[in-house]
């Protein structure tokens, strides 16, 4: 890998054969007037996962990275294990039965970025497909600048669309909160902390409701669920209890290390 890299693309795996070449193309299609590399991070995939990166290693070898491990690791300790390895100064983060479909998504991104170092990520709208990639709704947010108390409030920016800074503490901050199985929210609370998220409203990219992946396998009724227990888990590493929850509108988002 070069030493100029100012991007480095995150991406995760775990059986996801289907949709990872999609995955990985959407990234190589790419236009941007800057180095950038693809750390690819596999979780101990059972199906033909790991072939298909590899088979992309061999054709890009100075582009890609691969993190394989043995076996599943979780999905918090695979992203971490891939973020450690990912040397830009921006890291791009994209789950493989997602995709890229703007092919200028990482130039436009980065140039509001560098030029707005107060931002500690951009993110965009999104489609959200179905298995064959058929249109499902398109998702935007309120076209505003999001701080802390928003994603203290539920806000989670679409997470195949972010761009972050590199921040080294990122991953540890994640280990020790990985009861907390919501990534993109503890992401978000993160970098909120650093600096406000802004948004751009373009579509850049697909999230998929393909009934494979983990939460979109989950019944509404099952998502309803995990969603409350991840509050609660989210509000304890926060120190606020539920019944104490007027704590938010005072402003109270300390971030205990």
């Amino acid at each position: 890998m070069k030493n100029d890299i100012l991007v480095s693309v995150c991406m995760t795996v775990y059986n996801q054969e289907k949709f990872v070449n999609t995955a990985i193309d959407s990234v190589l299609m790419q236009k941007v007037n800057f180095d950038y590399e693809i750390i690819i991070g596999d979780d101990g995939s059972t199906d033909n996962s790991k072939e298909i990166i590899k088979e992309y290693k061999l054709n890009y070898p100075d582009k890609i990275k691969l993190i394989l491990h043995d076996r599943n690791t979780g999905l918090i300790q695979n992203l971490v294990d891939t973020l450690n390895e990912c040397k830009g100064k921006y890291v791009a983060w994209l789950q493989c039965d997602d995709y890229w479909v703007d092919p200028l998504k990482l130039q436009k991104q980065i140039e509001i970025m560098e030029a707005k170092p107060e931002y500690s990520m951009c993110f965009t709208a999104r489609n959200v497909v179905d298995f064959s990639n058929n249109i499902i709704r398109i998702e935007r947010y309120p076209n505003k600048i999001y701080t802390t108390k928003d994603v203290v409030n539920g806000f989670i920016p679409s997470t195949q669309t972010i761009v972050l800074r590199n921040y080294s503490d990122l991953g540890k901050f994640l280990i020790k909160n990985k009861s907390n199985l919501s990534d993109d929210r503890l992401v978000a609370y993160y970098c909120s902390l650093m600096g406000d998220i802004y948004y751009l409203d373009e579509i850049t990219s697909c999230y998929r409701e393909s009934g494979v992946g983990i939460w979109s396998s989950f019944s509404p009724q099952k998502k309803r669920e995990v969603r409350l227990e991840r509050f609660r888990e989210f509000y304890k590493i926060l120190g606020i209890e539920e019944n104490n929850i007027n704590l938010i509108d005072r402003g109270l988002y300390e971030f205990h290390s």
